[in-house]
């Protein structure tokens, strides 16, 4: 993903930039909050994982029994949200145990997740 800044460095790559100490403080204070966050949210996956299993995409499709097209959709519509864990996307066993025990909309493969 391009950003703003990227654009300046490709369309004025000897621009210089001024900003005061109060500026520089405040983004460096945006940033840090931006890692942090990003952080807790990376720990809150890390904690969960230890007492949560998680399958992949297309073991979660063939496990209910439905195509990959329909777990991209459910997953537009909010219905099966995966989490990204290394860049991959992983289904929490807890939300498929949801998915099975709510719907009939998924085949009967309700031993795979024991």
């Amino acid at each position: 993903m391009e950003t703003s800044f990227d654009v300046l460095k490709t369309q004025y790559p000897h621009a210089t930039l001024n900003f005061s100490v109060d500026k520089f403080d405040s983004f460096l204070n945006h940033l840090k909050k931006l890692i942090r966050e990003e952080f807790d949210q990376q720990y809150k996956v890390m904690k969960d994982s230890k007492e949560e299993v998680y399958y992949s995409f297309k073991h979660v499709a063939s496990m209910l029994d439905v195509s990959t097209r329909t777990l991209n959709r459910w997953q537009s519509q909010g219905y099966l949200v995966p989490v990204m864990i290394g860049g991959q996307r992983r289904y929490r066993r807890s939300d498929i145990e949801r998915i099975i025990s709510k719907s009939s909309l998924v085949g009967n493969n309700k031993e795979m997740l024991k």
